[in-house]
């Protein structure tokens, strides 16, 4: 399964191993190398860097020496990437979200704040909203920690009158509190976000992306709606 890319490097994670390709060709992918005992991985393309991890393991890799991902003779296996900081981690039943400068590993009704310099973890988030309630997802911006609450209703992705609405909490890490929340005015589920300067976009299953402004971490305001479902 294709998890990252990064310059014309494809990451692959199979059978508890990462492999790495060069998509550089399309007609002639050729395999570069191949790191065994990780189920999956993330890719922070600003820093260079890459975490593999498994259930009980995260190891933080450079990847500086593929040349912003492209390809310098390196598909002879001779160039892994080279792995800076091991950090044993219990990963096993639990869900782990990655954002700016760090990662957040979710377990129950409580999120554990790492930092993804020193794979450290900082902070326990403690959860009490209001029942019932599914965290589909989190990502950050600088201290700002921003957690969706999909609020599911029904089978598959379906929705009706009685589903709640789903929301957005922000978390200040530096004031260890929360200190916004958007709840939406409709039926909706969201599933997954990402920030781009000062907007988050967050897919809906159930309408299409919602575009909020988070210049102001507290009041987010949505401000476009793009229809795709």
């Amino acid at each position: 399964i294709l998890r990252g890319v990064f310059g014309s490097l494809g990451f692959f994670a199979e059978n508890n191993r990462i492999k790495i390709y060069n998509l550089e060709n399309p007609s002639k992918i050729t395999k570069i190398t191949e790191i065994d005992g990780y189920s999956d991985l993330f890719i922070d393309k600003t820093k260079k860097i890459a975490l593999f991890f498994n259930d009980n393991l995260i190891s933080k890799f450079s990847l500086a020496n593929y040349n912003n991902g492209h390809n310098n003779g390196q598909d002879k296996g001779e160039n892994k990437p080279v792995k800076i900081l091991d950090k044993k981690i219990d990963l096993k039943n639990k869900q782990i979200f990655f954002g700016e400068n760090h990662f957040f590993i979710l377990a129950d009704k409580e999120i554990a704040v790492y930092h993804i310099e020193g794979l450290d973890n900082i902070f326990n988030i403690k959860l009490t909203f209001d029942e019932p309630f599914v965290v589909r997802d989190i990502v950050s911006k600088e201290k700002k920690v921003f957690i969706l609450d999909s609020r599911r209703g029904g089978g598959a992705h379906s929705v009706n009158r009685s589903s709640p609405h789903s929301k957005i909490y922000v978390f200040d890490l530096e004031k260890k509190e929360f200190i916004g929340k958007y709840e939406d005015g409709n039926i909706t589920e969201y599933a997954y976000a990402t920030i781009y300067g000062n907007f988050l976009y967050v897919n809906d299953y159930n309408f299409g992306i919602r575009i909020f402004d988070i210049t102001n971490f507290s009041t987010l305001k949505q401000i476009s709606i793009i229809e795709t479902a």
